[in-house]
């Protein structure tokens, strides 16, 4: 670490392991924790609010999550700290994370069954470091790449999303996961068997997106954005990199970027508007 402090380095590479061990100062963990609790605290808030019945559950649950939450941060900043080199004075301005799926534990506070991610370190400290480039070196501070950007569950594609372009998620007014997957999810509940084998009981589980048009010009803008900040990235490699950190397959994104494109001028083909009249004219 002392090398790649005091050296003028166009990239470093190393393993997961010793990316972690790069510890954060007190003052970048307070600051990111605090973030973190504030999170939690209006989710507590936004379920006392709604008042319904059923939920009292939930609600405790986010009570035992804010406490412990709590006490886990007095713990952190109680501990002695003296490292040789802090990740702030490494000089890191962009992470490339490979792998990107050994991350997707990131802690998620959500009502729905199944949704909640309690969180692991790992993720947490990659998370930590992300908030405090972020705020030092812009919006853009990080590329994933993975190959199953989605192992689990749908709140993995929320929690890419957190990683990469949290702003984006707030602006449109969606970044706690409740929100966003009211705004793009269906919930059904359906009889399923239970472990026993034979017990049935009622599962609450993720049917289809809707709202898709938003989270198909969310998708495009971000290709667009990052082949502007990256002249020679091509539109295949921009959708490879892209599409797997929002759950969306390359070719399909492919697709539509390329029909963006000729519905704004930029490339010959038949427009949305063509289509869509030549269609009707045939009916």
């Amino acid at each position: 670490m002392a090398r790649v402090t005091t050296g003028d380095w166009d990239a470093v590479i190393m393993t997961r392991t010793a990316f972690e061990r790069i510890a954060m100062s007190p003052t970048a963990q307070a600051d990111y924790l605090d973030a973190q609790l504030s999170e939690l605290r209006e989710a507590l808030e936004r379920q006392r609010s709604e008042g319904q019945q059923g939920r009292r559950n939930t609600l405790k649950q986010l009570e035992t999550r804010l406490l412990n939450a709590e006490e886990k941060i007095k713990e952190r900043l109680a501990k002695d700290y003296d490292p040789a080199v802090t990740f702030e004075q490494t000089g890191i301005d962009y992470v490339v994370v490979d792998e990107a799926h050994d991350f997707k534990n990131l802690h998620t506070a959500s009502r729905i069954p199944g949704a909640a991610i309690e969180g692991s370190n790992r993720a947490a400290d990659l998370e930590m470091k992300m908030h405090y480039l972020r705020r030092r070196h812009g919006l853009r501070v990080g590329t994933f790449a993975t190959a199953t950007p989605i192992a689990n569950s749908i709140t993995e594609a929320h929690v890419m999303q957190r990683y990469l372009r949290p702003d984006l998620l707030e602006a449109a007014g969606v970044l706690d996961f409740d929100t966003w997957a009211a705004t793009f999810g269906q919930t059904t509940a359906e009889i399923e068997i239970g472990p026993d084998g034979g017990t049935p009981r009622l599962k609450a589980r993720f049917a289809k997106f809707h709202n898709s048009n938003e989270m198909r010009e969310r998708a495009k803008r971000m290709v667009r954005e990052a082949r502007q900040q990256e002249p020679g990235l091509s539109v295949n490699a921009a959708c490879k990199r892209i599409g797997p950190q929002l759950g969306i397959v390359p070719d399909t994104l492919r697709g539509w970027c390329k029909q963006a494109d000729i519905d704004d001028g930029l490339a010959p083909g038949v427009s949305t508007a063509e289509s869509e009249g030549a269609q009707a004219a045939a009916a």
